[in-house]
């Protein structure tokens, strides 16, 4: 759930069982909070926050742990993919160069460090498009 600042800053505040009015800089969020639930209100002078208002809080200050967590798996899968695709690479490089040692009379190491350059240079070919 989206919640503004002024919202967020509300709830903080209803959150430390203070009653909130809905007048100036605080009535367009209290408003807003009521309407959706998260503050109940009693009248325009008393508006307090709500079960639902407690867990919207709880979720907006989770967010950017769960962000950083997430942000952090995303980065360890990448890291995974690539190392996934070094090693496929690196065995790509084998067959080609045991192919080419058995048609050319060079050691497959040879072979290998022959088709390296050739390898690199058409890998940056496909990432420039």
């Amino acid at each position: 759930m989206e919640l503004t600042d002024d919202e967020r800053t509300v709830l903080l505040i209803a959150a430390e069982g203070q009653s909130m009015m809905s007048i100036a800089r605080w009535e367009k969020p209290i408003d807003s909070l009521v309407a959706r639930g998260l503050m109940e209100r009693g009248d325009k002078w008393n508006n307090w926050i709500t079960p639902a208002g407690r867990a919207a809080i709880k979720q907006a200050e989770d967010e950017p742990y769960r962000q950083m967590l997430e942000a952090g798996l995303n980065l360890r899968n990448q890291q995974e993919q690539a190392r996934a695709s070094v090693e496929q690479a690196a065995m790509h490089l084998m067959y080609a160069a045991k192919a080419s040692a058995l048609a050319t009379g060079d050691t497959p190491e040879v072979a290998a460090q022959s088709w390296s350059p050739k390898i690199l240079e058409r890998a940056i070919e496909l990432l420039k498009g």
